[in-house]
């Protein structure tokens, strides 16, 4: 397994976050069909995202990637042939899944994960999941910057008082967080107010039902927002660049929790 590294870990830190993606894969058995959709042509961060999700969510049969932003495409329906869960990529670009074209997502009764807070949003025929736009203040990754709120902690467990540091700061800012209402969805981490990790159960609402397309999701949905820098053209790395290890911990618990 290649890790994949936010900056050079040493050799015990690359260790332990080794054996917990190890750990965390073993309590799943069921092997599964992952979709990833994400501009992955012009950023070559496939290979990353691969090795992540075989190794947090267990037994991958296989992960299919490409750029499925037009959910009514041929191309996406094929990939959506026999898949367990679908995640949307920070790389994403959102004006490809605007006007419409990715609210398909919205109806599927696998489990859907979005990485762009530019996706999630309801603004522009995007996918609805709050009602609102991505935090304008660009929040700091300075130091311990996470706040973990009382519906989060049984997942990422620690208290509420405690700051978590899961970002590096290679530009000493975050973009972006989600800011608006989730409708039904927990919110249960963010960053200086905004939205930073969500999740919506089989049956919630989301936050724009109408901008949605759907009243309630029929399964499970995770926004956990990460930074652009995988489209950045000063660094133009790997999706999960920012990262720290107990970012990529918190990351790991999240996707655990709607694993089919």
């Amino acid at each position: 397994m290649r890790l994949l590294s936010a900056s050079p870990l040493t050799p015990k830190l690359n260790s332990l976050f080794c054996g917990f993606l190890l750990f965390a894969g073993s309590l799943h058995s069921e092997d599964l069909v992952v979709v990833v959709s994400g501009g992955f042509d012009e950023h070559d961060t496939f290979s990353e995202m691969e090795s992540f999700l075989r190794a947090s969510l267990g037994d991958v049969a296989e992960v299919r990637s490409g750029d499925f932003s037009n959910f009514y495409s041929e191309e996406t329906q094929a990939a959506l042939e026999g898949a367990d869960l679908v995640v949307i990529a920070r790389t994403s670009k959102s004006k490809d899944y605007a006007d419409g074209v990715g609210l398909g997502y919205n109806t599927l009764s696998i489990p859907v994960v979005v990485l762009s807070s530019y996706i999630a949003r309801s603004e522009s025929g995007l996918l609805g999941w709050y009602n609102g736009t991505v935090s304008d203040f660009r929040e700091t990754t300075s130091g311990s910057e996470v706040d973990v709120t009382e519906a989060g902690i049984e997942l990422f467990g620690g208290s509420v008082d405690e700051k978590r540091d899961w970002h590096e700061s290679p530009g000493d800012t975050f973009n972006a967080a989600g800011l608006g209402d989730p409708g039904d969805g927990e919110v249960l981490a963010e960053i200086e107010g905004g939205i930073l990790v969500a999740r919506w159960r089989k049956g919630d609402a989301p936050g724009n039902p109408f901008a949605a397309g759907v009243d309630v999701f029929p399964g499970e949905r995770l926004f956990f927002a990460l930074d652009n820098d995988p489209r950045s053209t000063y660094l133009d790395q790997e999706e999960f660049v920012n990262l720290t290890p107990a970012g990529r911990e918190a990351l790991v618990k999240a996707l655990l929790a709607i694993r089919p």
